[in-house]
């Protein structure tokens, strides 16, 4: 649930209807199935806004032309338990110069805010992140452009520790 899995069907469907030219490429990546899991699941598959479900763990090819097929990097996470938590997919979407979409009111919202990297969504429901979405979508020339930019300071062989640094820098200038 903290993921936002149980909304990514409504998600996309509310952002194709805001947009007609959102789509969604989606990355299931659970060890195990479960009820929430299954449910999501076939209603992502359902879904005209969303192209053919990728399930499973990727390798780290396949899981880079993966993100190099998307525009944006949403990651629809719970605010209340992602508050002050951060997420190496912010890592990877601006190393590969992808803007992200990010609950707003966390810490990783407001690095995304001030850099320009990404929108932020107000609340945890499938309205907000999409209309969040779709503003990321409109302005993806100057969100990719400085996710770009600061995507060239990160090394792909940097370790965890080495890019909390690099964030920590960057909120403390």
């Amino acid at each position: 649930r903290e993921k936002g899995v149980q909304h990514l069907a409504d998600v996309a469907n509310i952002a194709m209807m805001m947009n007609a030219n959102v789509r969604f490429r989606v990355q299931l990546n659970y060890p195990q199935e479960y009820p929430l899991l299954r449910e999501a699941k076939s209603r992502l598959i359902a879904s005209d806004a969303v192209l053919p479900l990728t399930m499973g763990s990727m390798d780290e090819e396949a899981y880079a032309r993966f993100i190099d097929a998307c525009h944006l990097i949403l990651l629809p996470y719970d605010p209340e338990r992602y508050r002050s938590r951060g997420s190496g997919l912010i890592r990877e979407a601006l190393y590969r110069g992808r803007p992200v979409v990010v609950p707003r009111y966390t810490e990783m919202g407001a690095w995304v805010h001030r850099e320009g990297i990404g929108v932020g969504f107000d609340e945890f429901n499938p309205s907000s992140i999409a209309a969040a979405v779709v503003a990321a979508s409109e302005g993806y020339r100057d969100l990719a452009r400085k996710a770009f930019m600061i995507g060239e300071g990160l090394e792909p062989e940097r370790e965890a520790d080495q890019y909390l640094e690099f964030l920590m820098s960057e909120r403390e200038a």
